[in-house]
């Protein structure tokens, strides 16, 4: 299901509103942000704002502290605003081919929002044989 809000009669032309209601998939992960090597040892590393990988569990891996997964982000996410993520946060991420997720956050009143996309490397599914979407439930999503 969609719901579309054009502002006039042009339907290639802006758009005023727009969500989709989707039922797939879903697991949790959580966004971590990359770090800032300092050369000559004189400065801590920083959080890089600009650069993020997802960690999601590995069950099968016993001790296992997670996986990292190269995120693309669909704007700065480090930025200060509104639309600020914050280093840590747990997100969604959705299942829409078998590699390819949606990476979602919680809006109001059970509407998400997607700050972008990750593809699940092979290595993964081959090398470490894991069954990654194992723990996924099958949820109702709305995305605007």
């Amino acid at each position: 299901m969609y719901d579309i809000k054009i502002p006039g009669r042009n339907p290639f032309g802006a758009v005023e509103f727009a969500s989709i209601t989707v039922q797939a998939s879903a697991t949790t992960a959580t966004l971590c942000y990359t770090h800032t090597s300092s050369r000559t040892g004189d400065q801590q590393d920083e959080l890089d704002p600009a650069h993020y990988h997802l960690k999601i569990a590995i069950p099968e891996v016993e001790g296992s502290a997670g996986y990292d997964i190269a995120f693309f982000a669909d704007y700065p996410l480090g930025l200060n605003g509104p639309h600020k993520v914050i280093n840590g946060s747990k997100v969604t991420i959705l299942l829409v081919h078998p590699r390819v997720c949606l990476v979602l956050l919680p809006k109001l009143n059970d509407v998400w929002r997607r700050i972008g996309i990750v593809r699940i490397p092979e290595e993964l599914i081959t090398y470490y044989e894991v069954d990654w979407m194992r723990e996924s439930e099958v949820r109702q999503f709305t995305i605007v």
